[in-house]
C-alpha cells in the first residue's frame, strides 16, 4: 500500500466514527406514530376519543383544529389512551389528532401526528312535541324549532320489536302520520339531525302517546227496492265511502224486533225468500272494522220489500150495461193495484187501458156485438217504483148491450163449439182450455190413424226425463180435415215404469208456459199468420181455413217454451240436440223454429 492509499483509508475510517458518534448523541430512535384514533361517542357538548397504546410513549398530546384561527391547538396532555373534549357547541364538526410523547437520554421527544378524525356533537333535543290534530287514521304532530339543524326524524315506537322506527325525515316542524288504525294507541318521538356526510341525531324528544279516534261511519241513504222476482228481491242504497261493508237487518213487520242480519261489501244485496206473498221489513247501516272491532254508522230508514206479485186469476166479464163491460178478477195478496190491457188486432199489440186499486174495472165506449180481448197484471208500489206480476191469461169478451158478456168468456172458454174457440184478434181457431181430448191422452197410434180422418201432418217429438217421469213435447203442423190447416204443441207425461208408450196429457201442475207463432212462406219470406199468446198450456193449438194437403214446406212454427227449472232446461236442450234442432236460450226460456 502506498502512502497515498494509506491516507485515503484513514480519512474514511475517521468519517465513519464521526457519524456514529453523532447518531448516538442525536437520539435517532424516536417514539412511533399513534394508531387507531377514533371517536368513541358524542353528546351535545362533548366528543370522546380513544386510540391504541403506542410503544415507548409516556403520554399523548391531543390537538383540536381551531377553525377560526386556522391552526391546530393542543388541548390535552394525558397518559391515558382516551380523552373527552367537553364544553363544545352542539351540532358542530370538530377535527382531532394525537401525538405520542417519550423521553430519551433526558430529552422529550414526540412521534409523528396521527391520522385526523372528525367528531360531530349531537344537535339540540327537540321540545314541545304535541298532537295538533287527531283523526281515526291520521295524526298531525308539531314541535319547536331547533337552531342549526338540517331537519327532523319523525319516529314511531314499535311495541313488538321494542324500538323506535323512523317514519320520515322532514325539514319542517310538523308532520302528518297517515294510514293508522282507528281507535289505537301510538307512541311518537322526534329527533333533530345534522348531516356531515351522514345524519347525526339528537337524543329522542320526550315521547307522546296519541290515541286515534274511532272511525266516522256515514249513514246509509236512499234504501230502495231495486227489483223483484218470483222468489226474492234486490235491496239497493247509495254507496258510503271508506267503509268495510254493510249490515242488512230484517225486522218483524209488526213489533220491529230484529229477526236476522246479513252482510255485504256491495251497496246492494239479493235476498231469496221463496215464492210467497208476504212483506218483509229491512234497514241497513254501514260499518268499519278496525283493531278487531266493528264500528257502525246510523241506520237507514226502513223499507218494506216483497216478491213479485202473484198473477191475477179469475178474470171475467161481468154484466153489461149500456155503456160497456165490467171486468172482475180475484184479489192478489198485497197488491197495490192492477193494470188493464186490451188487444189491438189492427197492429197486433196490447194497449194499456187503465188501472184500478180494486178487483174490478169498467170498460166504456165499446161497439155493439163486437169481441174484445183483455188481460191484467197486478203491481205493488215501493216508493216511486212499481213492480209487476206476469200477465194473466187473456179472456175474449163479446159485448152485447144489456146482456151478460161473461157467457162468451166463461162458457165458451170451458168447452167451445166441439171443443174449439175462435180468436177474432188473431183470426184463428184454437182449442179450449179443458176439451174432451184431455181425457184421452196420447198414443202414437193416433198419428198413424190420422190420415183416415183426412188429417195429414209433419211431427216432431222431443222426449226427455224429468222429475222421475218420461216427458214428451210433440209438435204437429199440417192439414186438419178438408178446410183447415194449422199446428199443435202438446205436453205429455207417463210414469217411468209404464211399459206401453201411452202418455197422459199434462196435469195442471205439469203444464208449461209457451207461445207459438204460426208462419207461412210467401214471396220468398216467412211471415206470421197468427200467434198463440204466451201462457200455460198442455195443448197449444191454432187453425185457419185453407188447404195444405201434402205440402208442409211452406208452414212452420217459432216456439218459446219456458222450462220449470234448469234441470228441465238441460233435458229439453238435450232432446233438441238429439233432433238436430237449432235453438237459443235466455234464462229458462228456449227459442227454436220448426219448419
Amino acid at each position: 500500500m502506498t502512502g497515498f492509499q494509506r491516507r485515503i483509508v484513514s480519512i474514511v475510517i475517521t468519517v465513519i466514527m464521526i457519524v456514529a458518534s453523532a447518531a448516538f448523541c442525536l437520539n435517532i430512535s424516536a417514539v412511533g406514530k399513534v394508531a387507531s384514533v377514533k371517536v368513541s361517542s358524542t353528546t351535545q357538548s362533548s366528543v370522546a376519543l380513544k386510540w391504541s397504546k403506542t410503544s415507548g410513549a409516556k403520554s399523548y398530546l391531543v390537538y383540536r383544529y381551531d377553525t377560526s384561527a386556522k391552526k391546530w391547538t393542543r388541548i390535552k396532555n394525558t397518559t391515558a389512551t382516551n380523552y373527552t373534549d367537553s364544553s363544545l357547541s352542539s351540532g358542530k364538526k370538530h377535527y382531532y389528532c394525537v401525538k405520542a410523547v417519550a423521553t430519551e437520554n433526558g430529552k422529550t421527544v414526540t412521534g409523528d401526528v396521527s391520522d385526523v378524525v372528525i367528531g360531530v356533537t349531537q344537535p339540540g333535543t327537540v321540545s314541545g312535541v304535541k298532537a295538533t290534530s287527531v283523526g281515526s287514521d291520521k295524526v298531525t304532530l308539531s314541535w319547536n324549532k331547533v337552531a342549526g339543524v338540517k331537519g327532523y326524524a319523525v319516529c314511531r315506537y314499535d311495541t313488538v320489536n321494542k324500538k323506535y322506527v323512523i317514519l320520515k325525515h322532514t325539514a319542517g316542524t310538523s308532520y302528518t302520520v297517515s294510514n293508522l288504525t282507528p281507535a289505537t294507541s301510538y307512541i311518537f318521538s322526534i329527533r333533530s339531525f345534522v348531516n356531515y356526510g351522514s345524519p347525526v341525531y339528537s337524543p329522542y324528544s320526550a315521547r307522546i302517546t296519541v290515541n286515534t279516534k274511532a272511525p266516522s261511519v256515514g249513514a246509509v241513504k236512499n234504501l230502495r227496492l231495486a227489483s223483484v222476482n218470483a222468489t226474492g228481491f234486490r235491496l239497493q242504497w247509495d254507496q258510503v265511502s271508506s267503509i268495510t261493508g254493510y249490515q242488512v237487518c230484517q225486522l218483524d213487520s209488526v213489533s220491529g224486533k230484529l229477526l236476522g242480519t246479513s252482510y255485504t261489501t256491495k251497496n246492494y244485496i239479493d235476498i231469496n225468500v221463496g215464492s210467497t206473498d208476504k212483506n218483509y221489513v229491512y234497514r241497513v247501516r254501514a260499518y268499519v272494522k278496525a283493531a278487531g272491532n266493528a264500528y257502525f254508522g246510523s241506520y237507514s230508514g226502513k223499507i218494506t220489500a216483497f216478491t213479485k206479485p202473484s198473477v191475477p186469476t179469475g178474470l171475467e166479464g161481468a154484466e153489461n150495461s149500456s155503456s160497456g163491460i165490467s171486468l172482475k178478477w180475484n184479489a192478489v195478496n198485497g197488491a197495490s193495484g192492477y193494470e188493464v190491457y186490451s188487444y189491438d188486432a189492427s197492429d197486433g199489440k196490447w194497449v194499456y187501458v187503465g188501472y184500478s186499486t180494486k178487483e174490478t174495472y169498467n170498460v166504456k165506449g165499446l161497439k155493439e156485438t163486437s169481441h174484445y180481448k183483455y188481460r191484467i197484471r197486478a203491481y205493488k208500489s215501493s216508493g216511486s217504483n212499481k213492480f209487476y206480476s206476469d200477465f194473466c191469461e187473456s179472456v175474449t169478451v163479446a159485448y152485447t148491450s144489456g146482456k151478460n158478456s161473461s157467457i162468451y168468456s166463461e162458457e165458451m172458454e170451458k168447452s167451445g163449439v166441439f171443443g174449439y174457440l175462435y180468436d177474432p184478434s188473431e183470426k184463428c181457431f184454437y182449442t179450449a182450455a179443458d176439451p174432451w181430448q184431455r181425457n184421452v191422452g196420447y198414443n202414437s197410434i193416433f198419428d198413424t190413424a190420422a190420415p183416415l180422418s183426412l188429417i195429414n201432418f209433419d211431427t216432431l217429438r222431443l222426449r226427455f226425463e224429468y222429475d222421475n217421469k218420461d216427458w214428451m213435447i210433440q209438435l204437429w203442423k199440417g192439414q186438419y180435415g178438408l178446410i183447415f190447416y194449422g199446428a199443435e204443441v202438446g205436453v205429455y207425461t207417463k210414469p217411468k215404469d209404464r211399459t206401453i208408450m201411452h202418455y197422459d196429457c199434462a196435469s195442471d201442475d205439469e203444464m208449461l208456459k209457451m207461445s207459438m207463432d204460426f208462419l207461412e212462406y210467401k214471396r220468398g219470406t216467412w211471415s206470421k199468420r197468427f200467434s198463440r199468446p204466451y201462457g200455460y198450456y198442455w195443448w197449444c193449438t191454432g187453425f185457419v181455413p185453407g188447404n195444405k194437403f201434402g205440402d208442409f214446406s211452406g208452414i212452420g212454427l217459432d216456439m218459446r217454451i219456458t222450462a220449470k227449472d234448469y234441470t228441465m232446461l238441460n233435458a229439453l236442450k238435450g232432446a233438441l240436440d238429439k233432433n238436430k234442432i237449432t235453438y237459443t236460450t235466455k234464462g229458462l226460456d228456449v227459442y227454436f223454429s220448426y219448419r
